[in-house]
């Protein structure tokens, strides 16, 4: 059984089965297959990667461990997130709540099973203790902070990422809070952000720097060295950024609500507008907070903003304000407003970091800062309200409450694959073909499993998804496929044969069945199975 979809994380199941200890693949052919050394660098050469501590991790334990450990590491990662979560909010009554609240997040539903690193929500609250801690000083401060922050670099660049980020911004926010309520500038926090950025960009680039040589100072080395893309389209920025109302509209796969979402972004779909066509549900789900947060929070707001004292009002107005700012990070590059266009700060992050796309992610920070704030807030109403006596006594059902009502909303069915025997035309391919043969998968959406299924088949896959070379794209060759040119492309390669799923366009599917390029071999529940004709 196997927790998620085979997606993103298909590399790491793969070498779960077809490794030895350490850092080798077991199979000749495999090993030497050119496309499968670049797709399994990372787990080769760990070192050598942009976020070695993670490739490290999954390379040794998985050959250890094998496929099974999968499931087990997605289990680890919940306990961790519920443990360091709870680290942070233990400052607050049944701080637990807000820990599971947190832990359970919908970001945290839409990362299972397709994303392992993505799903290590620790790292925000923890970074968060070390930022709010007052015993140390500056300089410690400094160095711890840039220190976690290039730790978190080489687990994961877009948690590092959004770590600098949330760093400055936080930094203003207080700066900015602080000065409105006792007119000084505290220089202090700038000097803590000057070291923390230091020292992480040192320890990152001393780090990094295997990386770095490999693919920056003598980049040719290697036999074929995948392609770079350090910048995407600006198209993908308005994608895979964020929108106000992504905030309150419940996940698309929710069971309770999910027909709700959908009926509102169809609706907004059929007014035209540009940036009400791009919901993307395994992004954008994971950007809902929780009304229950939401509304609970400007409830408690009305009733005890006034109660809090001054050093109270600072924190939970630098939390705001960082909220709000880190939210406008994750806005698309611009917006119009009866045809003038109006930019916000996600295009600056568009023109500096043009390798960061999915700015949405971001969301997983608002969500921390949206429950922090809440718990300030229902905090000091139980502590401040003697007139509100009912929320003393029933303060533990209240809450409860609250957490079940906030994980019905947040919640997202994950997917179970059941993966103990490979499809049919997997195993023919096998029995019926030479060891080095080559073969294409159609449609390209498809070719995950077909790389899934390396170990049982062990062929070479011509086109792994989101393969691409200088001289090579697996998406722009498997769309060319259904086409005489393309079916050319295939023999040109060395394609000994194509398999087709019956999920493909019907047009595509006659095409291949009429052309004498290519010979139908035997037929199978859900594919075909042809041959290129030489």
């Amino acid at each position: 059984m196997l927790i998620g979809e085979i997606e993103d994380q298909v590399v790491l199941l793969v070498w779960a089965q077809i490794s030895s200890p350490y850092f080798e693949l077991t199979n000749n052919f495999i090993s030497n297959y050119q496309p499968y050394k670049d797709i399994f660098f990372g787990m080769l050469h760990p070192f050598m990667t942009n976020q070695p501590i993670t490739w490290f991790f999954f390379s040794t334990l998985m050959t250890l461990f094998g496929l099974s450990f999968y499931n087990i590491f997605i289990f680890l990662t919940l306990l961790m997130n519920l443990a360091v979560s709870y680290l942070y909010f233990k400052r607050f009554k049944y701080g637990i709540v807000y820990s599971v609240i947190f832990s359970f997040s919908s970001y945290f539903w839409i990362q299972v099973g397709r994303h392992v690193v993505e799903q290590q929500l620790w790292i925000f609250p923890l970074y968060m203790i070390i930022l709010t801690t007052s015993k140390f000083s500056n300089v410690k401060k400094s160095l711890l902070s840039g220190f976690y922050i290039a730790m978190t670099t080489l687990i994961s660049n877009y948690y590092g990422y959004f770590l600098l980020l949330f760093s400055a911004v936080y930094y203003f926010s207080e700066i900015l809070i602080t000065y409105a309520y006792s007119r000084k500038v505290n220089l202090r926090m700038a000097g803590v952000l000057i070291g923390t950025y230091t020292t992480a960009f040192i320890l990152i680039v001393l780090a990094l720097y295997p990386y770095i040589r490999e693919n920056f100072i003598i980049k040719g080395e290697r036999d074929s060295a995948v392609s770079m893309r350090l910048t995407r389209p600006y198209e993908d920025f308005f994608t895979f950024s964020s929108r106000p109302w992504y905030l309150i509209l419940p996940p698309i796969k929710n069971p309770i609500f999910g027909n709700l979402t959908s009926n509102v972004i169809e609706k907004l779909r059929n007014t035209g507008y540009f940036l009400y066509d791009d919901y993307f549900p395994a992004e954008h789900s994971g950007n809902f907070i929780g009304n229950t947060i939401i509304v609970g929070s400007a409830l408690l707001w009305i009733i005890s903003a006034k109660k809090f004292t001054k050093d109270e009002s600072i924190k939970i107005y630098t939390e705001l304000t960082t909220l709000i700012l880190v939210f406008l990070l994750m806005m698309p590059p611009f917006f119009t407003i009866s045809g003038f266009e109006i930019y916000t700060p996600g295009y600056l992050l568009y023109k500096l970091f043009p390798m960061f796309r999915t700015t949405a992610r971001m969301g997983i920070i608002v969500i921390f800062l949206s429950i922090s704030i809440f718990a300030r807030l229902i905090q000091k109403t139980y502590d401040t309200q003697p007139e509100l006596s009912f929320i003393k006594k029933h303060f533990k059902s209240l809450l409860f409450t609250v957490m079940i009502v906030t994980l019905a909303e947040t919640y997202i069915p994950v997917e179970i694959n059941k993966i103990d025997k490979a499809p049919e035309v997997y195993t023919y391919l096998k029995q019926n073909s030479d060891e080095g043969a080559k073969f294409a998968v159609y449609p390209l959406d498809q070719s995950d499993q077909a790389f899934f299924w390396l170990p049982e088949h062990e062929r070479l896959l011509i086109n792994p998804i989101l393969y691409f070379t200088e001289d090579f794209d697996s998406e722009s060759f498997t769309e060319s496929l259904p086409s005489p040119e393309g079916l050319q492309a295939l023999s040109d390669i060395g394609g000994s044969y194509l398999i087709v799923y019956k999920s493909a366009p019907e047009n595509d599917v006659e095409f291949f069945n009429s052309r004498s390029e290519v010979m139908l071999v035997t037929e199978f529940e859900d594919t075909l199975l042809f041959e290129v004709q030489k």
